[in-house]
């Protein structure tokens, strides 16, 4: 105060923050009310007192639909006060989880700003996009000194300051009264929290423990990063837990931020020998988290752009290949390397090339070599390496690479034996005619053929006699065998089995209710078998088919079982969709269930008035005599579900 100009004495400036403007108070007053202060405080004891009032122009705040409360300091705020500033207000939707710029910690140090409060920042290349930072940490991120990774501020000038502070409050420690030196006291370094972290020795053997003895100073270990909130301790200079201060920092080389070791989910171990310039991937480059990200995102975009018969876009179900799991233990495919580029779970890029190695080579194996999918595989697997190593310089081999490209001189070497055998015959060929060897007399004669097991076709084909002239272009048509019509192709059902064709209309087939797959694996009524044995019968009485796809059963295989056909409707399990219990707990339906009604499962009672009655007097669910959970009444001597 004595520095200021006489025309300026010491007084009272009230400010408004959500108007910009100030006033002063008076002088020969006792100083501002706590009114005047009340928008400065926080967490004071004056907060209950204010608590029917904006926090920022302390008027009344009884209007419920034009407030906004702080979940964490429990103060109102006008929403047009709100707009005022740099905060805004929130969304409807986004109100019952609001927190205040006070009560915001910033992105930054993960603390409070009390005084001014936290503000919106949008950073550019490494960022995560708009955070809150406090007035400290925003002149950190305009110089570009936050971690890349986490997001956390840092200042080598700060931490060697601390340092030398900690080293000359050590220094004077150091000496008893007599001049003697004693024992160092050991440096209060905060405890890590997380139970987790302890049990993997993520805390150096010299960290305080929760009873407050220490130990032996031993070597830190670094933390690996999980999901969660990181302690504020682990970001000081005098912390225990290596990896999270100015100590160990390695800059990347796309953006030019630094990161933290222990971030960057590196052990000491390979930050020394980064530094002694034997790591073979980090020496080479290095990359913070967002631009291994987005460099991922590149090659697995390269990757895309090269499978032009999208062979690898999709994941192998067993509809593709049945077999596929038993030959393959660690599928791959494009959409799962995409789905792990967008997650950002790695550290660096070495899991791209593993995983393209690994998606080639499971083609590889799967296919028979140097047939069509093998070649397309080995074709974009050369197609794709060059953008590989380019997008991925610092990557080395994986260790797959060894296997395929045994897998292509394998095959190569097929080749070579095939042409070499080939080669052979033509010249065995020439030797016999040379010699005057005739072939017919190599004609081996096979005995008549024997009566097929197959049972007599039931509909014969229908003959049609056509031009000569028409023939041929009859010979390329697809007509149906029962009425000899190439017309209504649409309508047209293909046997999956002999392959004729036959009009819906003509077989008596529901075409309008079969589903894709009903389509797919439609049969004949020459072809037809039970879809639960796969057995055929001569007797028509014992077959049973389905009112919506047309598949065929066996009244013997199906559960529960009948003696013979049932008058009315009959349909089978997979073209059951039960309205009453909306198909819940039905789980993976068999081919043996049946009902009556396309919309009534069994158990809801959909083979009521064919089958004897066998509900649970409970739930009112139909119950089979397979089912283990059952209990009899003693009084009554009905059956009741367990559960």
């Amino acid at each position: 105060a004595s520095a200021l100009p006489s025309r300026l004495p010491p007084a009272w400036v009230l400010l408004r923050p959500n108007e910009g403007s100030f006033r002063f108070l008076d002088r020969e007053s006792d100083g501002p009310t706590p009114e005047d202060l009340a928008p400065y405080l926080f967490g004071s004891a004056h907060d209950g007192d204010f608590g029917g009032y904006c926090a920022l122009c302390m008027e009344d705040a009884d209007d419920e639909e034009d407030n906004v409360l702080c979940v964490a300091c429990r103060r109102n705020f006008h929403r047009p006060c709100l707009d005022g500033t740099a905060s805004r207000a929130p969304s409807p939707s986004s109100a019952p989880d609001w927190t205040c710029d006070r009560c915001t910690p910033c992105t930054g140090c993960l603390r409070h700003d009390v005084a001014f409060g936290t503000r919106v920042w949008t950073t550019g290349a490494g960022g995560s996009g708009r955070m809150r930072l406090c007035l400290e940490c925003q002149g950190y991120y305009e110089d570009k000194m936050y971690c890349a990774n986490c997001e956390h501020t840092w200042d080598d000038g700060r931490y060697r300051n601390v340092l030398a502070c900690i080293a000359e409050r050590l220094g004077r420690r150091s000496g008893g009264p007599s001049g003697a030196p004693t024992a160092a006291a050991p440096v209060a370094a905060p405890v890590v929290t997380d139970a987790v972290a302890r049990e993997e020795g993520a805390v150096e053997d010299g960290a305080p423990s929760p009873n407050g003895e220490t130990a032996e100073t031993a070597d830190p270990k670094p933390v690996v990063l999980a999901d969660g909130p990181i302690d504020p301790s682990w970001y000081r200079a005098d912390s225990t837990v290596w990896g999270f201060n100015e100590e160990a920092m390695i800059g990347c080389d796309s953006c030019n931020l630094w990161v933290h070791a222990g971030c960057a989910g590196m052990r000491r171990g390979e930050y020394e020998e980064m530094n002694k310039g034997k790591h073979a991937i980090y020496n080479k480059e290095f990359l913070c988290k967002s631009c291994c990200e987005q460099r991922c995102r590149s090659v697995v975009e390269a990757l895309a752009n090269e499978d032009v018969y999208m062979m690898f876009a999709f994941p192998v179900t067993e509809d593709m290949a049945p077999s596929y799991r038993d030959v393959i233990e660690r599928p791959m495919d494009l959409q799962t390397m995409q789905i792990f580029a967008d997650g950002g779970k790695y550290y660096n890029y070495a899991w791209v090339r593993e995983w393209f190695d690994l998606m080639v080579l499971n083609a590889l194996t799967f296919n028979i070599p140097n047939t069509k999918m093998w070649l397309e595989a080995k074709d974009f697997y050369q197609r794709a390496l060059p953008h590989v190593d380019k997008l991925l310089p610092a990557v080395p081999s994986s260790e797959h690479s060894d296997a395929i490209a045994a897998s292509f001189s394998r095959a190569e070497a097929a080749l070579e034996d095939e042409r070499e055998r080939v080669k052979a015959d033509a010249t065995v060929e020439k030797k016999d005619l040379v010699a005057g060897v005739s072939l017919a007399e190599e004609i081996v004669v096979r005995p008549p053929l024997g009566k097929s097991p197959d049972v007599v076709a039931s509909v014969p084909p229908l003959a049609v006699c056509v031009r000569p002239a028409d023939a041929h272009a009859w010979a390329w048509m697809e007509c149906c065998f029962l009425c000899g019509s190439s017309g209504a192709s649409d309508t047209m059902l293909m046997c999956v089995d002999c392959g004729e064709a036959a009009h819906s209309f003509c077989a008596g087939s529901p075409a309008w209710s079969m589903g894709p797959d009903a389509v797919a694996g439609w049969r004949c009524m020459n072809c037809k078998v039970c879809e639960i044995t796969g057995g055929f019968s001569e007797d028509e009485a014992r077959m049973l088919y389905c009112e919506m796809c047309d598949r065929a059963f066996f009244i013997d295989a199906i559960d529960p079982p009948l003696e013979k056909p049932p008058f009315g409707t009959w349909v089978c399990g997979q073209c059951v969709d039960c309205t009453v219990c909306e198909n819940v707990g039905r789980g993976r339906i068999s081919k043996t269930e049946w009902s009556r009604d396309a919309e009534k499962c069994y158990r809801c009672g959909g083979c009521a008035g064919i089958i004897e009655e066998k509900c649970c007097p409970v739930c009112e669910k139909w119950w089979k005599d397979s089912d283990l959970n059952m209990i009899e009444c003693g009084k009554c001597q009905k059956w009741v579900h367990g559960n």
